[in-house]
């Protein structure tokens, strides 16, 4: 059981009606919270043994804000006042080796901000390394880790993949720590997905507080789940929609380099439920079934 992957797309979510209560009780209704990400990818080697690609992304964040309180939040302010951004290229390198294994490797590198500043709190740069294994048609499995630098803050950690086929239109696939899936194929043209995942961001923000200027960062945690469908409008072009319901983590504004732990202000966000649609372009059959029978 194998899906083609998204190789180009145009995604639009929406997060509305809920609140966000600042440290000093200030309460801001969110009354949409809408992200447009598009994402262009090209494959620049396909050998028998050997992919590599790039894509080339874009995402922008708005808020569209109202006070509860009678009086602004700053931050809420600013971000009333412009776009978040985050635009940048992804690296794919995937080597097929003896006993059917294979190496993974991706690298990205992108710029996010809320203003155009080539600065190495605006930054963030990604290497992931993985090799997995199939040592049957229904199952594979691997392992690997991951260094990040997000805005002046380091990361590493390990990763782990399973991916099982349960029947014969059942998939549970396993990418650890980011997410779950369940997956229900009815047919070559219908993907019906169950999540479960983690999601973080980090943007620079200017100026976002009333006693502070310059530079800082913004950071958002939730864990969601969702349903999603997944449908072929034509061989290489697909339409999804995807609900899900997200609950927060954290949310707050730091100095760049600083983690939760040392937040300038923390604010308390309630949960929330998301609408996502997306048109994305997979390889058309005749070239994936080529490429998956090398």
């Amino acid at each position: 059981m194998t899906y083609r992957p998204r190789v180009s797309e145009v995604t639009v979510s929406s997060i509305g009606n809920y609140s966000a209560m600042g440290p000093d009780g200030l309460t801001t209704r969110i009354q949409t919270d809408r992200l447009w990400q598009y994402r262009f990818g090209i494959p620049l080697v396909l050998r028998e043994k050997t992919l590599f690609g790039v894509q080339l992304k874009h995402t922008e964040l708005a808020y569209q804000t109202l006070s509860l309180s009678g009086t602004n939040e700053p931050l809420y302010e600013k971000l009333d006042e412009g776009k978040l951004f985050n635009t940048g290229i992804n690296l794919l390198y995937q080597r097929t080796l003896e006993n059917s294994k294979q190496l993974i490797l991706i690298g990205v590198s992108e710029l996010a901000s809320n203003e155009f500043s080539l600065n190495r709190f605006a930054g963030r740069h990604y290497i992931s390394g993985m090799l997995t294994r199939k040592p049957n048609e229904r199952v594979r499995w691997g392992y690997g880790g991951v260094v990040n630098y997000a805005l002046g803050v380091w990361n590493v950690y390990p990763t782990l993949l399973y991916h099982r086929q349960l029947r014969d239109k059942w998939l549970l696939e396993l990418n650890l720590p980011g997410n779950a899936q369940l997956r229900f194929h009815p047919d070559n043209k219908t993907h019906i997905i169950a999540k479960l995942a983690f999601d973080n961001w980090r943007y620079n923000v200017t100026d976002a507080l009333q006693d502070g200027s310059g530079q800082f960062t913004l950071q958002r945690a939730d864990i969601y789940g969702g349903l999603m469908l997944e449908k072929q409008l034509y061989d290489w072009l697909w339409l999804a929609g995807e609900v899900s319901y997200l609950s927060n983590l954290s949310f707050f504004v730091a100095e760049p380099g600083e983690r939760l732990r040392n937040a300038v202000e923390e604010f308390k966000v309630d949960d929330s439920t998301q609408l996502k649609f997306s048109l994305f372009l997979v390889p058309p059959q005749k070239l994936w079934s080529g490429i998956k029978a090398r």
